[in-house]
């Protein structure tokens, strides 16, 4: 009983490729196939524009608009040379220890640590943020 299905499910397999390489198939086929065609009349699209709100739905209150952030005006800093030359973990703390070389003298910085008015910011192991008066630069790592 189990040979007569394993017969038949390789049998029809072997037609299906049999039948697929067989080119006469496919000229009859494509023969059939070709139609004239029609295209369908579209209709006019009916077109819209986006219009701002001054109510908000929800609510029924009035919006308020918004007010453009206050930013500072491109401190011309004179930055003292800082490089970003990696970081470690204290196994003591389990803190990150950064170290940054700041007018030639290597500091160890954990973020929030200011030195000679360099205050480290934000940190990774790629990258550093630092501020110094009052002015944010990031410092790529050193390799």
């Amino acid at each position: 009983m189990l040979l007569v299905v394993v017969i038949a499910i390789w049998g029809t397999i072997g037609f299906k490729i049999w039948s697929g390489l067989n080119e006469s198939g496919t000229e009859q086929l494509a023969q059939h196939t070709i139609e004239a065609f029609h295209p369908k009349k579209t209709k006019q699209v009916e077109t819209f524009s986006i219009q701002e709100v001054s109510r908000d739905p929800f609510l029924g209150t009035i919006a308020k608009p918004h007010k453009p952030r206050k930013t500072n005006p491109a401190l011309k800093v004179e930055w003292l040379p800082i490089t970003f030359n990696g970081n470690f973990k204290n196994n003591a703390t389990g803190e990150l220890v950064y170290v940054l070389k700041i007018n030639n003298v290597e500091y160890l910085l954990k973020k929030g640590n200011k030195v000679e008015g360099v205050t480290l910011i934000k940190a990774n192991s790629k990258s550093i943020v630092v501020r110094y008066k009052g002015a944010q630069k990031t410092i790529k790592l050193q390799e």
